[in-house]
């Protein structure tokens, strides 16, 4: 399902806050705006050999279009080249990086920002994290045709373009490594990308012999709506720990799901996000499940995880939340047994 189409997914009473989220962490399926190859992986190794030729030489003006962008440029060490960032700080930072996000501008805070506001910064790279939400022109933003025709080019998230179901943690550390030809950080892009494949393969090792356990990533449980993932790279992460998402095959990425559906599955573990929203926390989400579907599993085994939402929007930290599914759900510390 499109980001596009996300937009519109409604629950009755959902705060602007936690749909945001929900959508942004579904990912879309538009074609990424920097064409590459499609190739074949292995999600624990290296990516294959692909045309390593960088479409643009180190971008001086560079406007990123969200907090985990923002915080890759950091992790790069370009932060100096970041002129924007959209929608402000949506939630709480990885410490190695928090101050020199503070000196990021944001220049929007609920949406994106108008075509003249985005334009008048000069930008001659834009680093789209959801390109289908945040160069939706439909919506005011500046969209791809306006960037370029001002001299930008526009590198979008391939694991938020293709569509749900082929998208994988892979396919972003690909892209890390892709920027730091662009930039000229090739070193310090591989090293970030050696240090995420390393710590993965020692959780995969760690949870090796492990029954997989059946879950569902829950972003919505109250009297409002029942809302859970379907399609996307979530499921890839899980997988790395050990659960299978129930609703995995399912082909869109969101899903309003009728409360006789949900007691119905062999739900073992529930996966919620945590939006850091204080009329909402994981332990609310999970009391309401609980009282409400008493017969499911992981209501009767008191079985939840809350992950927050900065581990689960696509990026580095993607691993650090692999790591606590396997902590939490198997008890299996990174590279043992």
């Amino acid at each position: 399902m499109s980001l596009l189409r996300s937009a519109r997914f409604q629950l009755p009473g959902l705060p602007f806050g936690m749909l945001f989220v929900a959508v942004v962490l579904a990912g879309c399926d538009n074609p990424p705006e920097h064409a590459a190859p499609k190739v074949e992986t292995d999600k624990t190794t290296a990516a294959a050999s692909v045309d390593t030729r960088p479409p643009i030489d180190n971008p001086k003006r560079v406007l990123v279009t969200g907090q985990g962008a923002a915080e890759l440029m950091i992790a790069l060490g370009l932060e100096a080249k970041v002129v924007g960032m959209y929608y402000g700080k949506q939630f709480p930072a990885a410490a190695d990086v928090a101050t020199k996000l503070e000196t990021i501008k944001a220049i929007s805070e609920t949406g994106p920002p108008s075509v003249e506001v985005a334009l008048a910064l000069k930008p001659d790279f834009v680093l789209a994290q959801f390109p289908t939400l945040d160069l939706d022109s439909s919506r005011g933003a500046a969209g791809k045709a306006d960037f370029e025709r001002h001299g930008a080019y526009v590198f979008s998230y391939t694991a938020t373009s293709v569509a749900p179901k082929e998208s994988t943690f892979e396919q972003f550390l690909n892209d890390v490594e892709a920027l730091g030809r662009i930039f000229r950080v090739e070193e310090r892009a591989q090293q970030l990308t050696l240090d995420a494949r390393t710590r993965i393969r020692q959780v995969r090792h760690s949870v090796r012999g492990y029954q997989p356990r059946k879950g569902a990533i829950v972003f919505s449980a109250s009297d409002q709506g029942l809302g859970v993932f379907g399609a996307g790279m979530l499921n890839d992460l899980l997988a790395s720990a050990a659960v299978t998402n129930v609703y995995s095959d399912h082909p869109d990425s969101l899903l309003n799901i009728s409360r006789e559906d949900f007691a119905r599955q062999p739900i073992e573990v529930y996966i919620i996000p945590d939006l850091h929203l204080p009329q909402r926390t994981p332990q609310d989400s999970f009391e309401w499940l609980q009282a409400n579907f008493p017969q499911v599993p992981a209501s009767r085994s008191g079985s939840y995880v809350a992950v927050g939402v900065e581990l689960l929007n696509v990026g580095l930290r993607n691993v650090e939340a692999v790591e606590q599914i396997a902590r939490e759900v198997h008890h299996a510390p990174p590279g043992q047994k």
